[in-house]
């Protein structure tokens, strides 16, 4: 989705791929305009105080509204503007003038999620239903004060905010080709049952940084330093102070490892922790083996493979007295993260050919 394109995470992409030398200096245009994008959705749907605009960083907000407005004036598609230019600029010229009118009446901030085209189309929809369908002047700012007064008394049980893209269940099993489809899933079944490997009874070799930084391409070291760092912000909430400290000595500091943190420095925006030395190690063990042990996960539990990491990787965290089994931990939290991220890259990889809404499916 546009969302997800046009998102942090897209644009740092863009710049470690250019660091790493995959793509031209040119894709760094690209991933300074998705940014701008980013930033300015983030600010007009924020449905948090400390994001939107306040009468204590107005002047700041506006800057950047008025820097994206510059931006869509010269921007041209084609050989001309398009709708997408006055929709940046009506958007953010409103914005301002919607906040300073708000601030001069006494208000101290603006939820900019409130004026997104859902809220005000559940608005309108609502009014018309109460008013009709074409309602005055009169009737439509009484509408506008019971709504207003209501959404304060009782919430909406069954909204219909999300919608799906999937076809209603019923009308897939309508589908002439259901019986096919199934029977070709229990030949599918019957072919890989029984179909696994075991594991290995001799104990894991711990792999070195060294070979580490030999085995493991850049890219996936930037992601499993992410990873990485991760997991020491999920275990800093769960694990005692002798834990803590430790976890946040000893980081790779060393230029070596400069490139592995490409990723992470960019992304981060003041939140995102680092990883000490031995928790790295232990999430680049776990990937080699993650990779190597694919198809045993699959057809069996990962259970039997993380206590085998667990109790054969050479790398251990001091015993504390509340017994935080920091290194068990780690290796659930990596596979937990790793079989999510397998698992999504999957679904969004595939191409749907047909498309139904919620609302209205297409009738067979």
């Amino acid at each position: 989705t546009l969302i997800r394109f046009f998102s942090l995470k897209t644009a740092v992409a863009l710049e470690l791929a250019v660091k790493l030398g995959t793509l031209p200096q040119d894709a760094l245009v690209t991933a300074h305009f998705i940014k701008i994008i980013d930033e300015w959705f983030t600010l007009t749907a924020s449905k948090l105080r400390k994001t939107s605009i306040t009468k204590n960083n107005k002047e700041c907000k506006y800057d950047f509204l008025e820097k994206v407005i510059t931006l869509f004036e010269n921007l041209t598609i084609g050989n001309g503007w398009k709708p997408l230019n006055v929709g940046f600029i009506m958007s953010s010229l409103s914005l301002i003038d919607i906040a300073e009118t708000l601030f001069n009446c006494g208000f101290d901030f603006l939820i900019c999620h409130r004026f997104t085209q859902d809220a005000i189309e559940n608005v309108f929809s609502q009014i018309r239903r109460k008013s009709g369908a074409t309602p005055t002047a009169t009737q439509c700012l009484s509408a506008l004060k019971i709504i207003s007064v209501s959404q304060f008394i009782s919430d909406v049980k069954r909204s219909s905010y999300v919608t799906d893209s999937d076809t209603y269940l019923i009308d897939f099993f309508q589908n002439p080709d259901y019986e096919s489809i199934h029977s070709n899933i229990n030949n599918f079944s019957d072919m890989f049952t029984h179909n696994t490997s075991n594991l290995p009874s001799d104990a894991f070799e711990t792999e070195t940084i060294n070979h580490i930084l030999t085995c493991i391409s850049k890219i996936d070291l930037n992601s499993l330093y992410h990873i990485a760092g991760s997991t020491t912000n999920m275990l800093l909430k769960h694990c005692c102070k002798e834990c803590a400290i430790k976890l946040q000595q000893n980081g790779p500091n060393d230029e070596l490892f400069e490139s592995i943190k490409t990723y992470t420095t960019l992304l981060n925006k003041g939140g995102l922790k680092h990883p000490c030395m031995e928790l790295f190690l232990i999430v680049c063990n776990c990937e080699i083996l993650y990779v190597k042990y694919k198809t045993y996960i699959i057809h069996n539990s990962s259970h039997n493979l993380i206590n085998k990491i667990v109790n054969d990787l050479c790398i251990e965290f001091p015993t504390c007295f509340k017994s935080c089994n920091i290194k068990e931990r780690i290796v659930k939290h990596f596979f937990t993260v790793r079989s999510y991220a397998t698992v999504s890259f999957s679904v969004n990889s595939k191409k749907r050919k047909k498309i139904y809404g919620t609302a209205t499916a297409k009738k067979r």
